[in-house]
Order: C-alpha cells, then structure tokens, then sequence
C-alpha cells in the first residue's frame, strides 16, 4: 500500500481555514448585527424584550395616572430613521405629569369620556421609564399587551430602543425568555 503523504504546505492551510473559521464565528457572535426593539433593565443593560422592527411599527404605553388615579395612554411609532417618536396621549383629565400646552403643530381634541393630544414631530432620544408598583404600567406591540412588571421587578427603570443586537444577545433573550 502507498504511504499517505501530507504536505506542510496542506497542513497550515487546513489550519489558516480553521482559524478564519473560528475567527468569523467569534465575529458573528459579537458583532451587532440583528435590529431589533428592545425594551432593556437600565442599570444592567439586560435584554428584557426583543423583537423584530420596521420603520412605522407602533406601540403603546399605558398606566394608572399616580394622582387622578386614570388611565393614561402614550401612543409611539418609529419614523424612517428607527427614531422613537411620540404621537399620542390619550387622558380622562388634566393634572400634573399629563401634557397641559402646546408645541407647534401639536393639538388637543376633547371627546366626551377623553381628552387627546396629538404631536407633529416629538422625537424621543431617550426612553427610560420606571417600572411603578401602582401604576400597572403595560406595553402593547404587535397584538401583544403586558404588564411591564413581568419583564423588570417594580421600582426599576427599564429602556425602550431600537439598535443591534449580537447573535449572541438574541438567542440567549430566546433560549432565557418566555415569547410574549
């Protein structure tokens, strides 16, 4: 039988493709890649949701006002550019923390049992709210509607976004998360 013969030359191939190999691997699974809206814990940076993202998608945040004891609802889409931006309040009455004036283009419209205002271009460049035990807070996106106090414990602030995420950040928030 012939003696097989490997050269070096086809050894430190075999090891220069592997070692690209491992290395692309590495790369795909730190490098952020995935868009995605993430609502995440704000000291922790801990994905807390995740889900897939277009220009136009809308959500919503509503609460238990802290003094008129109401429903508040806070109405968002993302413009072209993933920028967060607020489109509606919708209140039972005015007090402190609910919109009480104007900016241009903005507008209050008075129904019998609510009281809306819509915004023209109010961007938000930082969405951090904290999670209320009283104020039953809850987000609705894409047909789905939770309490934010199953995400983040209460009195936690947690952060709504739009970036990318790492391979490795979105399978560990599908492997460790419940789909909501």
């Amino acid at each position: 039988m012939p003696e097989r013969y490997i050269s070096s030359r086809h050894k430190s191939g075999f090891i220069y493709t592997a070692l690209i190999f491992v290395f692309f691997c590495i790369l795909l699974f730190l490098l952020p890649l995935i868009r995605q809206f993430v609502i995440i814990d704000y000291k922790s940076g801990e994905v807390l949701y995740s889900s897939d993202v277009v220009p136009g998608v809308k959500f919503s945040v509503t609460y238990i006002h802290s003094v008129n004891k109401s429903p508040v609802e806070d109405q968002f889409d993302l413009d072209s550019n993933y920028r967060i931006m607020l489109r509606k309040s919708i209140f039972k009455s005015f007090g402190a923390g609910v919109p009480s004036n104007l900016g241009d283009g903005d507008k209050f419209e008075y129904y019998k049992d609510r009281i809306e205002v819509s915004y023209s271009n109010s961007s938000i460049d930082r969405f951090i709210l904290f999670v209320g035990v009283i104020a039953d807070h809850h987000f609705r996106m894409n047909g789905q509607d939770f309490q934010l106090s199953r995400l983040s414990s209460p009195q936690r602030s947690v952060q709504f976004i739009v970036k990318k995420i790492t391979v490795y950040q979105y399978l560990k928030f599908i492997i460790t998360h419940k789909q909501y």
